[in-house]
């Protein structure tokens, strides 16, 4: 039935009990009722996109009896309460498919003070919106400390129904029930607010009035790979008709970029911003166009990070950073403050730092940047831009005086992208390598191998024209430099199964029924066990030094960065290969990304995906400083593969425990001397103190 329908729609893919959907969904009415007394469908009526009046009035009637129980108890904290519980309500897999992890109440005091120092700035009310509603805790922020008389409209928009009816409530109540003054839409902003949307007629028809003066957000994160294929087609074409596609970079986009894109188009010159963002947002490729759109079009005021939660959103677990910014087109852009907060209690004077500047506060560590004039190798990741680092500006002279040199330069310059290239991706780990979960070896001979399946009952042999001997993930030589990969991949050409040998033919059928090769089948069609031949023939992925896509920054249990191969091989996508054919530069290379010098810059500039999991990608390789081999005076390079030579077999400890032992000092003194710095060994006693004052003082 259509009215069975209106009412389920609020409850629409939660897992939840039903009742305690209903539950959220008589607190909401009670809230209105709070406002409004007595209540009925038309009191809803501005909340857009969702048709109350369809409502089965039985149901309708049953939520208004238990909101009436619950008037008394309506408050702030019920209402805050109410915003903030309405995402738990949501299914696992519609949360994350919505980006649904609602901001923790420090960002929401940023948020709000932020909007307090905005309005000593202006001389007319303001219109608040986000874009990206949730239950509205962005707006309600700022609603609870400013005066109602300086808020002229305050609007958002939710895909989530009983999300929006949540803020719809909220929004009511902390503007007492002015009806003129709430618009809440039920949709997806990106369509709605798109040139061919409708967002401008649902407040005034005026596309003036849908601008917004300030906007409060923590946008949607989603992964771009896991949105549909047309979804990403039409947020492709949008950005394209917003007028935005000049800040893409290399077509690469993903969702909150384009929510940025959007969030421009709807806010007034002269308007503030105040948002919540992935810290990768800050180092990714797409990343640049934003950094672009920064210095283009606003007065970045500052960034925020929290030194002591790494997120700004709730169950997010990623590292976020909250941006404020004023959209204004300055002829000098002015200094941005970096802020690292680790007390809670100095939210207010973060804030106050952010808007007044050079603001001295003892517990606030700052740091205040031109970003039109930040050396290049920082730009690439303005995370390294927070706080006082004495390695930071250490290494950066270091590094400069040697790209002067020639001794260092971006890998792309030095090198050439093509010498790089991602290890292969199979889908389906327990199937194209072996050993795995379900085989063994049990013999080697010749390069051919007969494998035991666990239970120990069959055996197959593999002949070494099917292998290709691999590394398959970095924990698994975290304390040697130079390896012997006891992995290999299955490499199979797309030929007919019946033109296998025997035992390989079995193989598959195996993968096939146990269903371990159920990805490749399905990604690839008939010759789905090929895939991997293809990419070795394809990308010739063979190298002797090879650079992990991502290790623990602690260097806990690590004491090696790069690995190095007597013969060229290839490795799995956990690693970047080095593809260059001459031993001495491998060697030398290999030197390089286990030096001090390099993992400084590391420990500095990589992606952080998490508190301590860090990666670099093949972009970000390609950008930085590498020893240029080619610069060397022959004596500098052969010190280097001789103190390189002396620690390949070496069982290495964790690396923290490394720094000050003669063999690490070797290294370094070889590298730093190579690219002419003064005093290598001085040189190389300061860096390995910086570097250890840096692992002592960053994880307690």
């Amino acid at each position: 039935m259509k009215s069975e329908k209106a009412l389920n729609d609020l409850f629409i893919s939660f897992i939840s009990s039903y009742e305690d959907a209903f539950d959220v969904f008589s607190s909401t009415l009670a809230v209105i009722m709070k406002v409004f007394g007595e209540l009925d469908v038309e009191s809803l009526s501005s909340l857009r996109g969702l048709r109350f009046q369809d409502l089965d009035s039985r149901k309708f009637n049953l939520a208004l009896d238990k909101a009436k129980a619950k008037i008394p108890r309506v408050n702030d904290d019920f209402v805050f309460n109410l915003q903030n519980g309405v995402q738990r309500v949501l299914s696992p897999e519609r949360r994350k498919r919505l980006a649904a992890y609602y901001t923790k109440p420090v960002g929401l005091e940023v948020m709000s003070r932020a909007v307090e120092h905005y309005l000593e700035s202006l001389s007319a009310p303001l219109t608040l919106a986000d874009p990206f509603l949730g239950s509205g805790l962005t707006l309600t922020s700022a609603l609870k400390v400013v005066d109602a008389d300086d808020v002229s409209l305050v609007w958002g928009v939710e895909p989530n129904p009983l999300a929006a009816l949540v803020a719809y409530s909220a929004l009511l109540y902390h503007l007492e029930g002015d009806i003129n003054r709430v618009r809440v839409f039920v949709g997806d902003a990106f369509r709605l607010i798109s040139p061919k949307g409708t967002l401008e007629s649902f407040i005034s028809g005026d596309k003036r009035n849908w601008r917004a003066d300030t906007v409060l957000t923590n946008p949607p994160f989603t992964r771009w790979e896991i949105l549909e294929a047309s979804y990403r087609r039409f947020l492709r074409s949008l950005v394209k008709r917003l007028g935005y596609g000049r800040y893409v970079i290399r077509g690469q986009l993903n969702l909150q970029l384009v929510a940025l894109f959007l969030i421009d188009s709807i806010l007034r010159d002269g308007g503030l911003l105040v948002s919540v963002l992935p810290a990768s947002t800050f180092y990714i490729t797409s990343g640049e166009g934003i950094k672009r759109l920064l210095r283009e079009r606003y007065r970045v005021l500052g960034l925020l990070e929290c030194t002591t939660d790494a997120s700004f959103s709730t169950d997010s677990g990623f590292k976020e950073l909250i941006l404020a910014c004023i959209k204004s087109k300055p002829k000098k852009l002015g200094e941005t403050v970096f802020i690292s907060l680790s007390d809670m209690k100095d939210v207010a004077s973060a804030v106050d730092t952010i808007f007044e500047k050079k603001k001295t506060v003892e517990k606030l560590v700052t740091n205040y940047v031109d970003l039109r004039s930040i050396p290049r190798i920082w730009d690439m990741n303005w995370l390294v831009l927070f706080g006082r680092n004495e390695l930071r500006e250490f290494l950066l002279k270091l590094l400069i005086n040697a790209e002067r040199n020639g001794a260092v330069g971006p890998w792309s310059r030095v090198y050439g992208v093509k010498s790089l290239v991602r290890g292969v991706e199979m889908y389906g780990p327990n199937f194209f390598l072996i050993p795995n979960e379900y085989w063994s070896i049990a013999e080697k001979v010749n390069g051919d191998i007969v494998i035991r399946d666990v239970d120990g009952r069959r055996e197959l042999y593999i002949s070494r024209d099917f292998l290709e001997p691999t590394l398959r993930r970095p924990s698994l030589y975290k304390s040697k430099i130079f390896v012997k990969p006891d992995h290999y991949f299955l490499a199979i050409p797309p030929v007919s199964r019946k033109e296998l040998p025997k035992d390989l033919q079995e193989y598959i059928e195996w993968g096939v029924k146990f269903r371990t090769a159920e990805p490749a089948i399905k990604a690839f069609g008939e010759f789905w066990y090929s895939h991997v031949y293809r990419q070795i023939q394809t990308k010739k992925p063979y190298g002797c030094t090879f650079l992990p896509d991502k290790i623990d920054l602690k260097f806990k249990d690590r004491g090696v960065y790069a690995h190095y191969t007597e013969k060229p091989m290839i490795a799995t996508k956990n690693f970047h290969i080095i593809t260059l054919k001459d031993e001495s530069t491998h060697k030398a290379l290999t030197a390089w990304f286990n030096s001090t010098p390099f993992l400084a810059l590391f420990v500095l500039t990589g992606r952080r995906i998490s508190e301590t999991w860090t990666r670099f990608l093949e972009d970000d390789y390609l950008k930085l400083p590498v020893l240029n081999v080619k610069s060397l005076e022959p004596e500098d390079l052969e010190s280097i593969c001789e103190s390189i030579n002396k620690i390949l077999d070496k069982e290495l400890p964790p690396l923290p425990s490394q720094l000050g032992k003669d063999y690490r000092i070797e290294l370094d003194t070889a590298i730093i001397r190579a690219i002419g710095a003064k005093e290598p060994r001085s040189v190389v006693k300061k860096i390995h103190e910086l570097l250890k004052d840096f692992f002592d003082n960053s994880f307690r």
